[in-house]
């Protein structure tokens, strides 16, 4: 996302119209965050395998399918709460080297 003009500019004003601007402003960050567990929800639903949703995952973040010992890494730290599981595993494959940019 490219910030606006009116992105750059300073937040000032009484700190409940403060709160709000940046709301305004992080908007669209949230909303791809929210479309993320909204998908998350919606494979889950559908009744797929841990397995098939971490290919997906895979898919979706790095644009690739997971290695062997990746699944086997991520299936040993398996938590008893699926949702939780999932989403803890969606935060590791974004802070992989693979997004690190030279």
């Amino acid at each position: 996302m490219t910030p606006s003009p009116e992105d750059l500019e300073p937040i000032t004003g009484a700190e409940e119209s403060i709160v709000a601007k940046l709301k305004s402003r992080f908007a669209d960050a949230y909303q791809g965050d929210q479309r993320f567990r909204d998908q998350l929800s919606v494979w889950v639903a559908q009744g797929l395998s841990d397995n098939e949703i971490l290919q997906r995952m895979f898919m979706a973040t790095l644009t690739r399918p997971p290695a062997a010992a990746e699944i086997q890494a991520v299936m040993a730290h398996k938590l008893t709460d699926r949702g939780m599981w999932l989403t803890s595993v969606q935060w590791a494959l974004l802070q992989k080297i693979d997004f690190v940019f030279y």
